[in-house]
């Protein structure tokens, strides 16, 4: 239960991070942090390629040495920008005794097309002769954590081997967009006393949040280590991968799928449909938020991209066309704050009438009865009825009074025995108003 719990406060976190960046406090936080990371992994799959090729370069590097080959560096760093996700690669050498930058070379793309020409990044926070800034999401000294597993770095997924780790997804204020980096720590070969660093940016902007509930997808990869003798089964798996993911909406594999099935729709009456975000969203007062980075590539970035639509057998009458996603969130995090109970109270859908599968309103589908009239005829009926009895039984003990005896007791009884009856017979044909369903029918009823 804790884990479960540790998950959904890391998502609600993450989303509220995202809304934030997405909103007018983006100013703000820029200027007290260059890096905004989120705290849920991102799924890693869809960029096994440019992974393995920064393994490559790690390999080629723990091989030849970094100090040596200073402009092999700089070509494998230009090289890795050749991969259509990588849009920025580092190398660093940093020094075994004190962590200190001895050189480093920084390339990035000109642009969002991978045909941009590359060039060269010059960085403040490194410089040589220091340590690297402790803010960089994609560093983590090595010295004190030696696997670089700290919590800037997401868990590798089971059953695979990494080289390096993936970071959690994070906000540069510097590019303005979402990134996820890829890092891999180069062992010093024991001569010049220098280790190496890599690392890799990919631009995950034209990723979405996506928070409705969606089924998992699963990327075909093929890893470059498989045996001989498994490639025929790597084969049938990356062929039913395929038909599997023909089957999938393109659009649902953008998603973010850490963020899936974290809407805010109550969930016994309403159903989550997802919807791309506008350039401005609308707030409970009915105020407009900042466009802020709702805008361009990172649009698909905003919390509360859904429409909360009421259920079958459900309506409201205040949304009839559905909730907004933006005013759920907040309106949920009000309820959670205790500042208001609009979530509960407000923002939700009504069950529709008893024997109504659709409705628009609270207006009945079946025609109600009207007890205080049914029951004012049954009354007067049961009377009747039991007046009829008494008379059928003082008839009997009288029956050898003369009067009665020349009208015929029996022929009287049996008229007795029959106005009971019709006394107790249903008037309306055994068919009950509470179940004609058309207005018209029971209106030709009636008649």
């Amino acid at each position: 239960m804790g884990v479960g719990v540790g998950v959904g406060s890391a998502i609600e976190q993450s989303l509220v991070t995202i809304h934030d960046i997405a909103t007018e406090n983006l100013g703000t936080l820029c200027i007290s942090q260059l890096y905004r990371p989120l705290q849920v992994p991102l799924n890693s799959e869809r960029f096994e390629s440019s992974r393995q090729k920064a393994d490559l370069a790690a390999s080629i590097l723990q091989e030849v040495g970094i100090i040596r080959h200073g402009g092999l560096s700089d070509a494998l760093a230009k090289g890795l920008l050749t991969d259509e996700y990588i849009n920025g690669a580092r190398i660093l050498a940093l020094n075994l005794t004190n962590g200190a930058v001895q050189s480093y070379v920084w390339w990035v793309k000109g642009g969002h097309d991978k045909l941009t020409e590359t060039q060269r990044y010059e960085e403040e926070g490194l410089q040589i002769g220091k340590k690297p800034a402790h803010s960089y999401p994609w560093f983590d000294d090595e010295s004190s954590t030696p696997t670089l597993r700290s919590p800037k770095f997401a868990p590798s997924p089971p059953n695979n081997y990494y080289k390096g780790w993936w970071t959690y997804p994070y906000f540069s204020c510097s590019l303005s967009r979402w990134l996820v980096s890829y890092s891999i720590a180069i062992p010093p070969s024991g001569r010049h006393g220098l280790r190496g660093f890599i690392s890799v940016d990919i631009d995950v902007s034209s990723l979405r949040v996506n928070q409705c509930d969606a089924p998992p997808y699963r990327f075909s990869s093929s890893s470059s280590s498989t045996p001989p003798h498994l490639l025929r089964q790597s084969t049938v798996r990356r062929a039913t991968a395929a038909t599997v993911a023909a089957s999938y909406d393109v659009e649902s594999i953008r998603d973010l799928q850490a963020f899936h099935s974290s809407h805010k729709c109550h969930r016994a009456s309403m159903v989550c449909d997802y919807r791309q975000p506008s350039s401005e969203s609308t707030t409970i007062s009915g105020a407009k938020l900042l466009p802020g980075m709702i805008s361009g590539s990172s649009s698909s970035w905003s919390r509360g991209s859904y429409q909360c639509l009421c259920k079958r057998g459900y309506y409201s009458l205040r949304h009839p066309d559905g909730f907004n996603g933006t005013i759920m969130e907040i309106a949920w995090q009000e309820h959670q704050d205790n500042i208001s109970n609009y979530y509960t109270d407000v923002f939700k859908c009504l069950p529709c009438a008893p024997g109504c599968d659709t409705c628009t309103g609270p207006e009945p589908c079946l025609a109600n009865y009207h007890w205080p009239f049914r029951i004012s005829l049954l009354t007067i009926s049961i009377g009747c009825a039991c007046g009829t009895l008494v008379l059928l039984c003082y008839l009997f003990k009288h029956r050898r009074v003369k009067v009665f005896k020349v009208a015929s007791p029996i022929f009287l009884m049996i008229t007795l025995i029959g106005c009971a009856i019709m006394y107790l017979e249903p008037n309306d044909n055994g068919t009950p108003v509470g179940r004609i369903k058309d207005k018209r029918t029971m209106a030709k009823a009636c008649e």
